[in-house]
């Protein structure tokens, strides 16, 4: 009896130990779980000091803020450092002032672990340098603020920051410059004609219009080989071009217009091609060859081009004659001669050929809006002739051009 009892009481004792074991086990866990370390609080460059009794950002809220991996945040971080928020600012200089304006920040989210807060603040930085900013201003919430008192002429460089309610901080935005300026300075011409800010005095120092456009050194134009020619340009002595076939018969044959304007081709004997037009000469060729072969395809190249020889008269800087690339033109032949000098006339330019003026041309279009439409290709033996300047005008004050022009058509009086 006495043996059964000792029994019963062991296996009480032993399952006591048991539950013991499992309730001791069970408080050690969960005072390892109530001891996990505690983030750190500091925030590099923040403005601003934590609040007390609330949890801080996490290390790993704080590495994607910075874009750097940190154990422990370092008591300074260079603005080199950091990664500049996706938001920017605009700056508008004054007198004595500039206005800065930004797309305001509804939150601020940072992932790993994600925190999103409300926005509830700015703080403006600037100075004097660049990344150098030796003032702070907090605006509060918003978007647009004037910061006074600065010096006129002095470059300044700002920037910002938002914070949340907690004094969760971003890093800085992009940086803006700007320069105070007087407001006379700030003014454009037109206003300063619309605020009747007119000068006391005209000044009265003025040149003569278009005439500077010729002020380069004066060269002859050197001839131009081996280039297209169009389909209107015209043959003449000394111009050398192929002719090749092929089909029925095949060949090629180098041909030179001759003093006579003349083109001597095998079989098909001597031809006349001075005054054709490159496109006339085809057809004209393709025409004689068919009178002798049949089933044959052709084309004609032209090869160095001839020289031609002009006369540049009248009142321009350097008169003469000159020799140019017969794809030259009148323009082309008044840069030659150094242009037309300040007593001759812009505006009734003369093209003369075989005694006849064939064209006159008034720079003016050219000059003011680009218009070479007159200007006319010349031929061996051509004349440009520069008349003497007509009437002219000054004009001067709060002009876009002041300056001194020829008038092209005087009213009768």
């Amino acid at each position: 009896m006495k043996n059964v009892e000792f029994m019963k009481s062991r296996r009480t004792l032993k399952k006591n130990f048991l539950f013991f074991g499992v309730f001791l086990i069970f408080v050690m866990i969960s005072l390892s779980f109530a001891q996990e370390p505690s983030a750190p609080s500091h925030f590099p460059e923040s403005t601003f000091e934590p609040q007390r009794g609330r949890s801080e950002i996490p290390a790993e809220a704080l590495k994607a803020i910075r874009g750097k991996e940190i154990e422990e945040p370092p008591e300074e971080v260079s603005l080199e450092e950091r990664v500049l928020f996706p938001w920017s600012i605009s700056a508008t200089p004054g007198d004595t002032f500039v206005d800065l304006s930004w797309t305001p920040l509804k939150t601020i989210r940072v992932e790993g672990p994600i925190i999103e807060e409300k926005v509830s603040g700015y703080v403006i930085f600037y100075g004097t340098g660049s990344g150098n900013y030796t003032e702070r201003i907090d605006v509060g919430d918003v978007s647009r603020y004037r910061i006074r008192n600065l010096k006129n002429y002095t470059p300044y460089f700002f920037t910002l920051k938002a914070y949340t309610k907690t004094r969760k901080v971003t890093p800085f935005s992009t940086e803006v410059k700007a320069v105070p300026k007087p407001r006379e300075a700030l003014k454009s011409t037109i206003e300063s004609v619309f605020s009747e800010e007119l000068p006391q005095a005209i000044s009265k120092d003025l040149e003569q219009f278009g005439y500077n456009l010729f002020r380069a050194a004066v060269s002859t134009f050197a001839p131009v080989t081996d280039v297209p020619v169009g389909p209107d340009y015209v043959i003449g002595p000394g111009d050398r071009f192929d002719v090749t076939l092929w089909g029925r018969i095949e060949g090629s044959y180098a041909a030179e217009v001759d003093r006579n304007g003349e083109i001597t081709l095998p079989k098909v004997g001597t031809l006349k091609v001075w005054g054709l037009t490159f496109s006339e000469l085809k057809d004209y060729l393709l025409s004689e060859f068919s009178k002798h072969y049949k089933g044959f395809y052709m084309n004609v190249v032209m090869g160095e081009l001839r020289t031609i020889r002009v006369y540049v008269v009248g009142e321009v800087v350097t008169p003469g004659s000159y020799t140019l690339s017969s794809l030259s033109s009148v323009y082309n032949a008044l840069f030659a001669a150094g242009g037309p000098s300040k007593r001759g006339t812009l505006r009734n330019i003369q093209l003369i050929r075989n005694g006849k003026i064939l064209r006159s041309i008034d720079l003016y279009d050219f000059l003011l809006r680009g218009d070479k439409s007159q200007d006319e290709r010349v031929q061996s033996g051509d004349t440009i002739f520069v008349p003497i300047i007509g009437p002219v005008v000054g004009i001067a004050g709060n002009v876009m051009r002041p300056a001194i022009y020829e008038i092209k058509n005087t009213p009768s009086p």
